[in-house]
């Protein structure tokens, strides 16, 4: 059974004179979606033009689409993407943030506008997880005469079997769409054997048997010694009832010792 969902690879609006970063953090069942776009300030690309152009309340999910004629306002029951803005002087950065559980990323807002194919399969057979699109490239790329380079930055939590990245750092692999360099996709093949948390499951049980081994032979030791002294008591016991005049003997002994050791100190004082 695969379980399939669309990969985003793009961006959310109809950009002027910008460039773009889309960054995917991928961990354990979220995806969380990073839109970076960076619009440059000129006499023809003004802040005021380019704030307008960017909605403050940005649906995350498609089924939530509004028209740029639509008022931007908040509305109850929409979820919408984290919008945060800057403004260095010379550039305007624009950027819109949101976590998805994987489930649902194939409503995401941004899904039916990147590659013409996007997916994600999830094989729990083989247990991989495999991440593609088709080599066609970006599509904003072609339809939009100012947009001038898409980065795509995909960071995983698990092993990459398989990739296609133009450069790798970690575990964040990198790619860069251009006009001119806009034909290919994204492939990565991930390992979703969780082979890391079966290795920790598995010290940590052999920590435990050795832990309980340790107790054991410390508990045995400790019974060993107590049935030792035991066994003792009950020698020198049987050895009395055989023998009580031995411990009449002793006991003689002893008294004498100790009129003996009082009479001493009775001297010694006068």
């Amino acid at each position: 059974m695969y379980k399939k969902i669309i990969l985003l690879i793009l961006l959310v609006f109809i950009m002027c004179g910008c460039e773009a970063t889309v960054t995917l953090n991928i961990n354990d069942d979220e995806i969380s979606e990073t839109v970076l776009i960076t619009e440059y300030i000129s006499e023809d690309n003004p802040t005021s033009q380019i704030k307008y152009r960017y909605r403050d309340y940005m649906p995350a999910y498609a089924e939530n689409m509004l028209a740029d004629t639509e008022a931007d306002e908040y509305i109850a029951g929409i979820k919408y993407y984290d919008k945060k803005e800057k403004n260095t002087g010379t550039e305007y950065y624009i950027t819109y943030k949101y976590t998805f559980d994987i489930d649902d990323y194939g409503k995401a807002m941004t899904v039916k506008n990147g590659f013409k194919s996007n997916t994600i399969q999830m094989d729990k057979v083989d247990e991989n997880v495999l991440l593609s699109t088709d080599s066609g490239g970006v599509l904003y790329l072609k339809n939009l005469q100012n947009l001038t380079k898409v980065n795509v930055n995909i960071t995983v939590d698990r092993k990459v079997l398989e990739h296609n990245a133009d450069s790798v750092v970690g575990n964040t692999y990198y790619w860069t769409f251009t006009k001119d360099n806009n034909s290919k996709g994204v492939y990565l093949l991930l390992d979703d054997s969780k082979e890391e948390e079966k290795e920790e499951e598995k010290k940590e049980s052999e920590e435990e048997k050795e832990n309980n081994y340790n107790n054991g032979e410390t508990t045995q030791k400790k019974e060993e010694e107590e049935s030792n002294s035991t066994k003792a008591k009950k020698k020198l016991e049987e050895k009395a009832n055989k023998h009580p005049f031995i411990l009449i003997i002793i006991c003689i002994i002893v008294f004498l010792i100790f009129v003996f050791m009082v009479t001493k100190v009775e001297k010694i004082k006068k």
